[in-house]
């Protein structure tokens, strides 16, 4: 369920999340979590993953079941009174935690379905949302650093590192009634599930990467993996046709140079990946199949694929250029 403020309330929610951060009044600042924090994100959260794994190579692997949307209000306001005290901004942060969507009517029945429902959870899509959050689990991330237990959390994906498997599923319990005791919890523990134990040798998926020992480095790294670069293809397959660019408005003159960008994003996200070389490869091949397609949509196979080359780069289908890509690269 997303929340989308005036503009007005978006602005007087930034400001006061700017004043908040400014003065570090929120004891929202530990080891173990990342996410909403200036200075600290995803690529802190997996550095810090990667070697905590390279320490203790067993992992016990969760996120909070619809946790936005579950957050307990009334804790998360009586936490804000306790450190604020008698603050001005009291009144103004009851208001934001109280907030409220206007559902449609077609939609009712799809949040209840969802679990949605009024008087509970902080609706994402406020500024003021993040730091709500993590103000809701400070005290879980002291809990769990007090017991000893080695944890990475960003925003609702948890990640806890242990040296055998007793040992996660001892943490687990823990974890769990912690949790409970905020009116929150976990999904069961299944071999496919969102909680799982994962050993030595098997891949850590955390954060859309993969953090796996490779023999022939005999080390951990983060690779972003195969099952990911196909769903980065298949989004860009989706978002990139013919049939959606013409329902869109959108002209040549801008279909081309905004796929060369969503190439250029999904780099930039993941250029600290082991495979990043395959990833590259994967991705511009990828985007000359979308221009060859989608010419070959408008025109018919027959004259797109007999073009000259220079006649072929005329119109595009060249624009994005491959590089070869060496096998051994690939994990």
């Amino acid at each position: 369920m997303i929340c989308v403020p005036t503009v007005r309330d978006r602005l007087v929610q930034r400001v006061i999340y700017e004043h908040l951060e400014r003065t570090k009044k929120l004891p929202i600042y530990n080891q173990c979590s990342f996410a909403y924090i200036k200075h600290k994100g995803p690529l802190e959260a997996l550095n810090t993953a990667l070697r905590l794994r390279r320490e203790n190579t067993w992992v016990l692997k969760t996120d909070i079941q619809n946790f936005f949307d579950n957050i307990p209000r009334e804790y998360v306001k009586e936490r804000l009174r306790r450190i604020l005290r008698a603050s001005s901004l009291l009144p103004l942060l009851d208001a934001v935690v109280n907030a409220e969507p206007t559902i449609r009517v077609q939609d009712k029945g799809k949040a209840a379905a969802n679990g949605f429902g009024p008087g509970r959870g902080i609706r994402q899509g406020m500024p003021l949302s993040p730091v709500l959050s993590n103000i809701c689990l400070a005290d879980f991330d002291k809990r769990v650093e007090r017991r000893g237990i080695r944890m990475v959390r960003y925003s609702d994906d948890l990640a806890f590192f242990f040296s055998s498997e007793n040992a996660c599923r001892e943490a687990l319990k823990f974890v769990e009634d912690e949790l409970r005791a905020l009116g929150l919890s976990l999904p069961g523990i299944e071999e496919a599930g969102k909680t799982r134990i994962v050993p030595p040798d098997q891949p850590l998926y955390f954060l859309g990467r993969e953090i796996v020992y490779l023999k022939r480095c005999d080390d951990y790294v983060v690779r972003i993996g195969g099952p990911q670069i196909r769903k980065i293809k298949a989004t860009m397959r989706k978002d990139y046709c013919l049939a959606r660019a013409l329902a869109n408005g959108v002209t040549l003159q801008k279909f081309v140079p905004a796929l060369g960008e969503t190439v250029g994003a999904y780099l930039g996200i993941y250029k600290a990946v082991f495979d990043y070389g395959r990833l590259e490869y994967e991705l511009n091949k990828c985007a000359h199949e979308i221009l060859r397609d989608m010419f070959v949509d408008l025109f018919g196979e027959d004259i797109v694929l007999k073009l000259p080359d220079r006649k072929r780069q005329f119109i595009g289908i060249p624009q994005i250029v491959l590089q070869p890509f060496e096998s051994g690269a690939e994990i």
